[in-house]
């Protein structure tokens, strides 16, 4: 039994799945062989068998017709949040697509479509494909309402120092680009910065380093962006899967896991781009003194 461990570090780094199939069939059919060249990564605290993957992860399954000539790619997701996909084909001869390669995709949550289909060209040759694919968390559709201000995600009348702002120096770039941390002691209250739906938690870990999973929590808002909310505690979720919540409220408790140095809370909106990046979004706060404000690096900042 081959077990496939994805690490977490968060869903927005590489969460990727590449397949290679090469069938070598002659007319009339012939046996396809179905190699799996590499594991998918950075899952957050989720383990599958190779045999029962399709039912816990997204996935992307080929479905041979008429004698191999016709292949079908149907993926499904089993998640409560919409991904994205981009399938590519590493190798095809003889083959053509019905859809220009690599090809990206949403598919919504919960859901099992076909996003591309390969044909033989000629028959009477010798027809071979290789496909890999990956997919991250978030629409490539969604577009961040910028009127929204954020809740600081802790209790009213609460204040903690941030400590890297966006374009921090030592891990806020990339997709992390526009992430805030805050200092904040282990068990401490997190709540809601913004409405929406419980998509994803994480709270199994117990561990920190820098190839430990992080706990966390997803909140999927309403314009299709998510919010995470990382290096939660063990055990430090206080909702479940698919509630929904407002803003304000209490959904977990702060923690020390994964790639950390120090107890803290690690926040940060994001989406999609394409199955191989996702990007975060600038955003603003409400405090006890501004309105609508970013936070600094260096600044602590009292919840109201």
């Amino acid at each position: 039994m081959q077990r496939t461990t994805m690490d977490e570090r968060t869903f927005l780094t590489p969460t990727v799945r590449c397949l290679r199939s090469q069938p070598g069939c002659q007319q009339g059919g012939g046996r396809v062989l179905l190699t799996l060249l590499a594991a998918l990564l950075c899952i957050p605290g989720i383990e599958a068998h190779a045999e029962t993957s399709c039912r816990k992860e997204v996935c992307v399954t080929p479905e041979r017709m008429d004698g191999g000539r016709i292949v079908f790619f149907h993926a499904r997701n089993p998640y409560l949040f919409d991904v994205t996909i981009t399938i590519e084909a590493t190798r095809l001869e003889n083959m053509t697509a019905d859809v220009e390669l690599p090809h990206t995709e949403v598919v919504p949550a919960g859901e099992r479509r076909t996003i591309l289909r390969l044909f033989t060209t000629d028959i009477k040759q010798r027809w071979r494909w290789n496909y890999r694919f990956s997919w991250r968390c978030g629409s490539m559709h969604a577009k961040h309402d910028d009127a929204v201000v954020y809740a600081l995600p802790y209790a009213k009348g609460a204040s903690f120092l941030v400590i890297q702002g966006f374009h921090g120096k030592w891990s806020h770039f990339g997709h992390n680009e526009y992430a805030i941390d805050w200092a904040m002691p282990e068990g401490t209250p997190v709540h809601a910065a913004r409405g929406g739906r419980v998509v994803g938690i994480r709270v199994t870990g117990s561990r920190n380093g820098p190839d430990q999973p992080s706990n966390y929590i997803l909140i999927l808002h309403d314009d299709g962006t998510v919010g995470g909310y990382y290096h939660l505690r063990k055990d430090g979720a206080a909702v479940p899967l698919g509630q929904v919540v407002e803003k304000g409220d209490l959904i977990g408790y702060s923690g020390n896991t994964g790639p950390s140095s120090r107890p803290h809370l690690h926040f940060f909106v994001f989406t999609a781009i394409d199955g191989y990046h996702q990007r975060s979004f600038p955003i603003r706060f409400r405090t006890k003194r501004y309105a609508s404000v970013i936070l600094e690096a260096g600044k602590r900042y009292t919840a109201r």
